[in-house]
């Protein structure tokens, strides 16, 4: 018999008090060290809980069993709901460490599960967050039509090559803005239809400029660097109407851009640029119509460790964003935003805990914003978790991801795509059904 085999280790995050003691006052939540899964569909399930030894103070302190007394949990209590995590029974005790205490399920089924340590003498039960699990295959790399394909453009005696990288999302076309580079050292971009094989020739450059297609198919964002003193130091924005031929220049200044977003009907553009050394970081829009840019928020950075533009919403009315307050590492805290196109309505969503020992730092709002996918250390590894905005609730969907990740889009409301780049340079793409 397969089993699937489920472990915990978990890590109680407890605070300090007065006389050298620990005890779990300060952190209301307990989290798994790590959850490693393995197994096969349609075969029954297993659980094997492990609970450590480890105990910590939250950030601020360490401690060790020669300097804090510790209190350790009286027993614990597994509950179990197949509903959505909506209504959740207790089914197991464990008293004591739990060590290879195993719990059957039935099998190719999808299980939200939650532990309760219970401290008797203290009066104090501590819930887990929730996790999801299921009997399914581990889950297996799709292919995405046209990422990986090169291209090529020829265009007076030169031949420029380009690698189309991303999947596709945009339901209204298949085109992309590619830049590429000639055996003669000369840079272009280019939009190729993925689908059709057709091409539009944009510019030569002689630095790599980076374009972006707006959602409707219409017109192109072009980040183009700037040489100062022989240095790309710096960026402009370009549009290129493809129904007109025409090129705007959007910006005229000397500031770093770290990333440009399209609104959703291609009229508006967001983007956060930086200035050094003057040390400002702005977020903004611009009118792609009258060209107008507005200030949404602006900050010194000194006071911030990023600001980090995410994307719109479905509509055009907001944008959502991401703040670091340059606190120390330990008490560092990720703030995510939604703010009006005009810098109205700033209203704040949540923070995550941005630290080396949780690390959440990726999120990705699917196309109706009831629920924001984000990925964490909370657990000791890192996995992907679920805020479900409209049920005010958190839960974690994937137990571990390996290597390096990158959370790309979504092809539907509940179906988001994740790329993952193996140590030894493959890249593997994936959906994932977020329940």
């Amino acid at each position: 018999m397969t089993r699937m085999v489920i472990s915990f280790i978990m890590l109680v995050m407890i605070s300090c008090r007065s006389k050298g003691d620990l005890n779990p006052q300060g952190r209301q939540t307990v989290y798994p060290d790590y959850i490693s899964v393995t197994g096969n569909s349609g075969q029954p399930v297993s659980l094997n809980w492990i609970i450590g030894k480890s105990k910590a103070c939250g950030w601020e302190c360490w401690g060790d069993t020669t300097t804090y007394n510790y209190y350790q949990p009286d027993y614990y209590d597994i509950y179990l709901s197949t509903e959505n995590g909506s209504s959740f029974t207790k089914t197991y005790t464990v008293k004591g460490d739990l060590n290879g205490s195993d719990l059957a399920l039935p099998d190719n089924r999808t299980y939200y599960i939650r532990v309760k340590a219970i401290y008797t003498k203290l009066q104090l039960e501590i819930s887990s967050n929730i996790i999801i699990l299921s009997g399914d295959s581990v889950r297996q790399s799709e292919i995405f039509p046209f990422v990986g394909q090169i291209y090529t453009i020829e265009k007076d005696g030169d031949q420029y090559m380009a690698t189309h990288n991303e999947p596709l999302f945009n339901k209204v076309h298949s085109k992309v803005v590619l830049t590429g580079s000639s055996k003669s050292g000369k840079w272009a971009n280019w939009i190729q239809d993925v689908k059709t094989g057709e091409q539009r020739f944009i510019w030569k450059t002689t630095i790599p400029a980076f374009g972006k297609i707006s959602p409707d198919g219409k017109k192109v964002l072009l980040k183009v660097s700037e040489i100062n003193a022989g240095r790309a130091d710096s960026h402009n924005l370009h549009l290129f109407d493809t129904q007109t031929n025409q090129f705007t220049a959007l910006t005229n200044w000397k500031k770093t851009i770290s990333n440009v977003v399209w609104s959703p009907t291609s009229d508006f553009c967001s983007t956060v640029f930086y200035e050094s050394p003057a040390g400002e970081i702005t977020l903004a829009t611009i009118n792609i119509v009258t060209s107008k840019i507005t200030i949404l928020r602006q900050e010194n950075l000194g006071s911030f460790n990023s600001l980090s533009l995410l994307d719109w919403l479905e509509s055009d009315s907001k944008i959502y964003f991401s703040e670091i307050r340059n606190f120390p590492e330990a008490n560092a805290k990720m703030t995510l935003f939604t703010i009006g196109k005009e810098g109205d309505k700033l209203t704040k969503i949540t923070d995550f805990e941005n630290t080396t020992y949780w690390y959440e730092y990726s999120h990705t709002y699917n196309p109706t914003a009831e629920k924001l996918v984000f990925t964490s250390r909370r657990s000791g590894k890192t996995g992907m978790w679920v805020k479900d905005i409209k049920h005010n609730r958190e839960y974690q969907i994937v137990n571990s991801l390996t290597d390096s990740y990158t959370l790309l889009g979504w092809k539907s409301d509940n179906e988001l795509v994740y790329q993952i780049i193996s140590s030894d340079g493959k890249t593997n793409y994936y959906s994932l059904n977020v329940p």
